[in-house]
């Protein structure tokens, strides 16, 4: 699958990040998630 997240975030241009990519995510938040890993929880959820 070839997906896309488009990242909007304040007083910056918008980010369009695809595959290994990782995601923004808030500063107090100790996480690492790449588009690539959204998408495939995206598709094990699929009956």
């Amino acid at each position: 699958m070839d997906g896309s997240i488009l990242v909007l975030t304040p007083e910056q241009s918008s980010q369009l990040l695809k595959g290994e990519k990782i995601l923004p995510v808030l500063p107090k938040i100790q996480l690492t998630l790449t588009v690539e890993q959204v998408f495939s929880w995206l598709v094990m959820g699929k009956t």
